[in-house]
């Protein structure tokens, strides 16, 4: 049974329309509560600008199980959540799906939480594609207390210009996949998963063009689960605007973007194509593995890697660049190849450091 408890637009006092709600025109605002089971929305605001749902005092509400809110805005200076905890999920298995087309647009804040820590599986489900310049997710929380609940979140954004600000999920399996491509001038400030002990992280993050930054990446464990994370980038000056100094790793990356994982089961797949691109990564504690391929010029790569069962394998081709490897506790192995396809390379610098345990260190240049 689908229950539409209230669809409010202020530029058409009323609608209700099977569950969907359409506006056209600026300015205009949507909002709603939904209690119960199996509660489906759609809302439409198409050829406007400056158009909300979930603004303040007008919040986008749904509450229960098997809930599915999708919007679709085409516009510019969209919003929504526009204000804090404006847009939520509470409850059991609920999806939300938002689609914003145009510039200048934003998703301001988007929550979603389900079950209790002995209760049912509570599934969050979030897909957001922005496409256009300038848009902006700026904080999606994702909290599951259920011991066999998921988080799962896609974000998609096309065009320049555009940021993710902070992602964080919060419970016993998290997915998040984010891709930024088309243009320059992309950004993800923060990614935060953290996991209690079931099926664990996973992170997927692709970038294509120049000038690219991803700042802050963090995967947590508690309970012997696995933090695995895909990262490819694609273009010149990506990672961040800073400089390390690769001998020392500039106290922990520096001004370089900062990958870490920490705790049991990690793992670390990293592609680079391009040149003058500035990486760090961190993993700490349990069976550690970092599978790095690097194809340019100019480029950095720092690696540490603390306790248990390390593992770092580093392939470079192209000219000047520096890579750092730095391992410290147990079985320690570092491969580190330096070369181009054509087998010549030159001015490249690679620095290994490997201090207690069963440490193993090959370099080719």
């Amino acid at each position: 049974m689908t229950n539409l408890k209230k669809v409010l637009l202020t530029s058409a006092a009323l609608a209700m329309f099977s569950g969907a709600a359409f506006a056209g025109g600026n300015g205009n605002e949507s909002f709603t509560k939904q209690d119960g089971k199996r509660n489906e929305l759609t809302i439409y605001q198409d050829q406007a600008s400056s158009s909300e749902v979930g603004s303040v005092g007008r919040a986008a509400l749904q509450e229960g199980s098997d809930n599915t809110l999708t919007i679709d805005q085409d516009g510019n200076d969209q919003k929504v959540g526009a204000a804090d905890g404006r847009f939520k999920q509470d409850g059991y298995k609920n999806s939300a799906d938002i689609k914003q087309t145009g510039n200048g647009n934003n998703v301001r804040t988007v929550l979603q939480e389900s079950g209790s820590f002995f209760g049912y599986a509570g599934n969050n489900k979030l897909s957001v594609n922005q496409s256009g310049n300038g848009n902006i997710v700026e904080d999606v929380h994702q909290k599951n207390n259920s011991f066999m609940g998921t988080n799962t979140a896609s974000i998609t954004q096309s065009m320049s210009n555009n940021v993710v600000a902070k992602v964080e999920q919060y419970g016993n399996s998290n997915g998040l996949t984010i891709t930024q491509g088309g243009s320059d001038g992309n950004r993800i400030n923060s990614t935060y998963q953290a996991n209690y002990g079931g099926a664990g992280n996973e992170l997927t993050i692709a970038q294509t063009g120049n000038s690219n930054v991803v700042d802050s990446v963090y995967q947590g464990n508690t309970f012997g689960s696995k933090n695995t994370a895909k990262m490819t980038f694609s273009g010149d000056r990506n990672g961040s605007n800073g400089e390390f100094n690769i001998a020392g790793f500039k106290s922990a990356f520096g001004d370089g973007n900062d990958v870490s994982q920490f705790g049991y089961g990690n793992k670390l797949d990293v592609t680079v194509t391009g040149n003058e691109n500035m990486f760090g990564f961190d993993q700490s504690g349990s069976d550690n593995e970092i599978v790095a391929s690097i194809s340019g010029s100019l480029n950095e790569t720092a690696i540490t890697q603390y306790d248990r069962s390390q593992k770092a394998n580093v392939t470079v081709n192209g000219d000047n660049n520096d890579v750092g490897v730095f391992q410290t506790g147990f079985k320690n192995t570092a491969n580190v190849g330096v070369g181009t396809i054509s087998g010549a390379s030159y001015n490249n610098t690679a620095v290994v450091t490997q201090v207690g345990s069963f440490n193993v260190s090959n370099v080719n240049q």
